[in-house]
């Protein structure tokens, strides 16, 4: 597989090439692609290729290794929507081959990320969904929004999600949602877990751009081996408000988190979150702050963690989109005095031949700064990629 990914990488580049220059833009003769047309059928295969450089994959202090990662990606979204049900599904298939050290070429994976959300208009007050996101990978970034772990291994979650909405009148609403979540870690050195969570909320709506939520949560997290199983309770008020070029949300509670073994020290920290987002005049821009503990602390490695994302985009001449984007983020352990902040700066530009193909190029730079000896690192890595997609659903 090492010199096939490779050499689809070079033919599809060129496949896309070929059919770009030879497919009508969306939009001539019809309407435009993509949409969920109410009782309509949307399919849309799609295939993207991608090559990226690392000058630090591995995230070491002191033994910096360079990588090259080849990314072959087709997938499709699927999607059918009639009055009072819908069922959407991505799937996604990654063949990933790396290139450069030794070590770093038995980290070659094929990846799955699949994607189920549907739901049913059972009665006039009720309203039923499932969801079903299964991941194979080795994406560090997506096991918790408040990782920081530089782990490279490969991994697999499956999370699945029967939920259930109650609309009292206009005004008042309740839900209620149970996820079963297992992690699986393809070597042995890393510790398996799974997960039971429960969460239950109850709206009111302040008028039609604007409503309050309050939210409790409650889960279980179950480790394989030596790290103490845990208890975690959550709540959360929310105040969600629509304005004309732009939307907020601010929100704020409590998280407390008891272990079943007596040696591992219980915790609480206050939460909090705030979401801005906007568009006005092709210019686009999202603003993020949250605070709250890790979910997943192999060996009792827990901590606070506070998370601040800033992005911008504008997009030029209706085809080329220029984006931003800064991340900051802190963490603050309990079992001991070690703290970090990590900082990520990335500047992309994409531009859109055709509604079918894209071709971008994306550079960043991620640094931590570590008061624990051999933990900070320094990384810089660029990314291209060219994507395309059909939607080839009956009119």
């Amino acid at each position: 597989m090492l010199n096939y990914n490779r050499i689809c990488f070079s033919l599809v580049i060129c496949f896309f090439l070929s059919i770009a220059a030879a497919s009508p833009a969306a939009g001539e003769g019809g309407e435009s692609e993509g949409t969920y047309r109410e009782g309509k059928l949307v399919f849309i295969p799609s295939v993207e290729a991608s090559y990226q450089y690392d000058s630090n994959y591995y995230l070491d202090e002191t033994n910096e290794v360079s990588a090259n990662t080849y990314v072959l990606k087709p997938g499709f979204e699927f999607g059918y929507t009639t009055p009072k049900s819908s069922v959407l599904l991505d799937y996604y298939l990654s063949f990933n081959e790396y290139t450069g050290d030794d070590l770093i070429k038995d980290d070659d994976y094929i990846g799955h990320d699949l994607s189920l959300d549907a739901q049913t208009q059972a009665t006039d007050h009720f309203l039923l969904g499932i969801e079903e996101n299964y991941r194979k990978s080795r994406d560090r970034g997506s096991l918790d929004t408040l990782g920081n772990d530089a782990n490279r291994e490969k991994y697999q979650t499956n999370d699945l999600s029967p939920w259930v909405f109650y609309s009292i009148n206009d005004t008042w609403g309740m839900g209620a949602k149970y996820t079963y979540s297992i992690l699986d870690y393809a070597d042995n050195v890393n510790e398996d877990s799974m997960a039971h969570l429960g969460a239950f909320n109850m709206e009111y709506n302040l008028n039609r751009t604007s409503f309050l939520d309050l939210e409790y949560n409650i889960w279980v997290r179950d480790y394989d081996r030596d790290t103490s199983d845990y208890t975690s309770n959550q709540v959360i008020l929310s105040y969600i408000k629509e304005f004309r070029l732009f939307s907020l949300s601010a929100g704020a509670g409590y998280h407390d988190r008891s272990f079943d073994d007596i040696s591992a020290n219980d915790f609480g920290t206050f939460v909090w979150e705030f979401i801005l987002r906007g568009a006005y005049n092709k210019t686009n821009y999202l603003f993020t702050i949250d605070h709250n503990a890790n979910d997943i602390g192999e060996s009792e490695q827990y901590y606070k963690g506070l998370n601040i994302y800033a992005e911008v985009g504008r997009l030029f001449y209706d085809k080329f989109e220029v984006e931003l984007a800064v991340t900051f983020r802190n963490r603050d352990y309990e079992t001991s005095d070690r703290d970090e902040d990590v900082w990520i700066f990335s500047g992309g530009a994409d531009y859109l031949f055709t509604d079918r193909f894209s071709l971008g190029v994306e550079s960043g730079y991620e640094t931590r700064d570590s008061n624990e000896a051999g933990r900070d690192y320094d990384n810089k890595y660029i990314l291209v990629r060219a994507g395309l997609n059909f939607d080839v659903a009956p009119r």
